[in-house]
């Protein structure tokens, strides 16, 4: 909530540079001459935007110091895609600090999760509070070099439980096991309903399969591998023509988490298109996305 108590600043901007992938930016602004706790926000609005744009947009503090106010934002619509054209020099009134901050419980553990650009706030997180205790879950849809996972990587605490490595190298996400500590769990997740499966692409607990096609082959293949007929460097085929292996060892990347998979049975290659057919009769006139 902004008062009468909220600071009120112009500042001047200082950069304004689009990251690796265009739709994220990384706003640095003048000294506001405060500071605040990690997972605050401020509200953003360039002098120059006038009556066309007339609300200021909220933005996490990535990280604020003597050397400016850094924000990190995705351009999704018209005042976010006005601010990615900021030019040094320009004129940007900031309300803030505001909103609560995150609380490190120093005592035990301390697990971040973080989606895409929400991981802004824990830049600042990982460089202030004590990081020994402190580890990381992130999911992002662009390549990890787009976000400033390595900062954070550089400070927080990552093991076998996270999905982070110090330096940016990027673990696959432990499901269950990274949440109630314990190994014998890792790369459990729940499952969703059959219902209207057709209709809910993508698939996969890390959404890497696009279609039911994609995902029911990638089965056939996984027990036809767990069955010997087309280990790595394995050539040949299944007796009737079913499979051909060759560059089949590599069609599929490895398993984010090769802990506690179940072995598959093979089934037919035909199977792929029979199973297929029988999920798409599940949808029904039901559903909104």
């Amino acid at each position: 909530m902004i008062d009468s108590q909220t600071p009120c600043r112009d500042l001047e901007v200082i950069s304004c540079t689009p990251a690796k992938d265009t739709s994220l930016v990384d706003l640095v602004l003048s000294a506001p001459g405060w500071t605040c706790k990690p997972g605050q926000f401020v509200m953003l609005r360039p002098a120059h935007w006038g009556l066309e744009l007339v609300w200021p947009r909220p933005f996490s503090v990535c990280d604020v110091s003597d050397a400016g106010l850094r924000i990190l934002f995705q351009t999704v619509g018209r005042g976010t895609q006005r601010l990615a054209g900021l030019t040094p020099g320009q004129k940007v009134t900031v309300w803030g600090p505001l909103g609560r901050w995150f609380r490190i419980d120093e005592t035990r553990p301390n697990l971040i999760l973080a989606g895409g650009v929400g991981i802004a706030p824990f830049v600042m997180l990982a460089r202030r509070e004590k990081t020994d205790n402190l580890s990381m879950l992130f999911g992002h849809r662009l390549d990890l070099a787009h976000y400033p996972f390595a900062e954070i990587g550089r400070e927080a605490v990552n093991d076998d439980q996270t999905r982070g490595r110090a330096g940016g190298e990027c673990l696959g996400d432990l499901g269950l096991g990274a949440v109630v500590g314990d190994p014998l769990q890792n790369g459990k997740f729940k499952v969703s309903s059959l219902r209207n499966i057709d209709l809910t692409p993508p698939y996969g607990h890390n959404g890497f399969f696009k279609s039911l096609e994609e995902i029911v082959f990638f089965y056939h293949w996984r027990a036809a591998k767990d069955g010997g007929m087309c280990g790595d460097g394995m050539g040949g085929g299944m007796g009737g023509g079913g499979m051909n292996c060759e560059n089949m060892a590599t069609m599929f990347p490895p398993p984010e988490v090769d802990q506690n998979r179940t072995t598959l049975d093979m089934f037919p290659r035909p199977q792929v298109d029979n199973i297929v057919t029988f999920l798409k009769t599940l949808s029904d006139g039901y559903f909104e996305r």
